[in-house]
């Protein structure tokens, strides 16, 4: 009689297990009592006859997706393809502290944005200042044009591996703050008065 030897299987709880001899007659079960008393919960030899016991299936185990999509990626590439830095100051994003601002910090008796002209006038003097001492190309984007397509253009025209390519103009929307002038019911006396609205107005793209 060929076997299957298996040592040391420990029995679970409630189940009871019968080894037979391979003319079919029952030999032993778990629950019949030994020296030491009844077999369940205890190590054992098992000895069974070969064709007889019920193939145990497969155990699978479930799978993450990233494992599942490892057997099918064949090209990953990670860099960074394209990075935006916006520069803002928060708290001159609504009117009263854009009014703290020129009140406190400019030292202006009352507060206007015809004061914030002279400040954008001299940031964009400064720009250009700074693209014609570095020989920087600046490009005023025209209506529909990709800035990006712009910018593989003088990409692939670079020498050497860092620096500012060129510097991009262009018109469009963004939230501005107007003065408008209101009157005192009680005097009748105008006065300024700062709101958040919005404009077309230049922008400027520094691709470096």
């Amino acid at each position: 009689m060929s076997v299957i030897v298996g040592d040391g299987l420990w029995q679970s709880p409630g189940v009871s297990l019968v080894v037979a001899h391979q003319d079919g007659h029952r030999l032993r079960s778990s629950l019949d009592a030994g020296p030491f008393g009844p077999a369940l919960n205890r190590p054992k030899r098992l000895v069974a006859a070969e064709g007889l016991c019920r193939p145990e299936p497969d155990m699978t185990l479930s799978r993450s997706a990233a494992e599942v999509l490892a057997e099918h990626v064949t090209l990953e590439v990670e860099c960074i393809d394209r990075m935006y830095l916006n520069v803002y100051v928060p708290k001159l994003q609504f009117v009263n502290g854009v009014v703290f601002f020129l009140r406190h910090h400019r030292g202006q008796p009352f507060a206007s944005s015809a004061l914030l002209e002279p400040i954008s006038q001299d940031f964009i003097a400064g720009l250009y200042r700074f693209a014609r001492d570095q020989g920087v190309p600046i490009v005023d984007f025209v209506k529909g044009q990709r800035k990006d397509d712009v910018a593989h253009q003088f990409l692939a025209e670079l020498e050497g591996d860092e620096g500012v390519l060129f510097v991009g103009t262009a018109q469009e929307k963004a939230p501005v703050f107007r003065t408008e002038k209101r009157r005192n019911p009680a005097t009748g006396a105008t006065y300024p008065w700062i709101v958040r609205t919005t404009a077309m107005v230049n922008h400027f793209y520094i691709y470096v």
